[in-house]
């Protein structure tokens, strides 16, 4: 709906960059931030994660520690912080049930430690500020520190960048030839007349 000012709620909207809650999007980008900064085969020996009580409440409770699934996974924060400092990704690739049973990515999950920074809390939800600091065996620190990441409103995605998130999300589903009829038809829906045709582009492989 319209605003008063002329403005418009839709471009309020968070389009996430990662694959998981909108609460954990700058953690996630933190983790991933930091993980640029680590030399080939440190071994972190903790994490700490500082945020908001919001996003510590929701996400940082004791039992996101031992995520069964896909859904209880996308809602901890220490399994994003966990993935994105072992692999610089969260997204589809790092929410299969292999790697979220994975012994390794738990037993690195142990290592990490939330806490609220009331700071943080004064300025959210305007900022969801979220603080990654990693401790190698030797004591260096790496650390990053996120405010908003790219779709939030202050940083708007561009097209380049959902179309990145739709072929990372449906790659498993469909075929490359099949994501690029389906964007090509979505970036014209002003002009398509045929709502089946877009379907037919998304019908899922059989061996999916």
């Amino acid at each position: 709906l319209g605003e008063a000012d002329g403005g418009f709620r839709l471009n309020n909207t968070i389009v996430k960059k990662y694959t998981t809650c909108s609460h954990t999007q700058t953690a996630a980008e933190a983790a991933v931030q930091v993980h640029g900064q680590l030399p080939a085969g440190v071994e972190i020996a903790e994490v700490l994660v500082t945020t908001n009580s919001y996003t510590n409440e929701v996400c940082g409770r004791p039992d996101r520690w031992h995520p069964k699934g896909h859904k209880t996974a996308n809602l901890s924060l220490p399994y994003c912080i966990a993935v994105g400092l072992r692999e610089g990704g969260v997204g589809m690739a790092q929410f299969t049930e292999a790697k979220i049973h994975d012994p390794d990515i738990h037993a690195f999950m142990q290592r990490v430690r939330v806490q609220e920074d009331p700071e943080f809390s004064a300025t959210y939800p305007a900022e969801s500020v979220t603080a990654v600091e990693a401790v190698d065996s030797s004591g260096q620190r790496y650390a990053a520190r996120v405010a908003y990441t790219t779709g939030f409103p202050q940083q708007p995605i561009d097209e380049a960048g959902i179309e990145g998130k739709f072929r990372d999300m449906t790659g498993h589903l469909i075929t490359g030839d099949q994501q690029s009829r389906a964007l090509e038809w979505l970036w014209t829906i002003e002009d398509q007349r045929d709502l089946g045709e877009l379907f037919r582009h998304l019908v899922v492989r059989p061996e999916a």
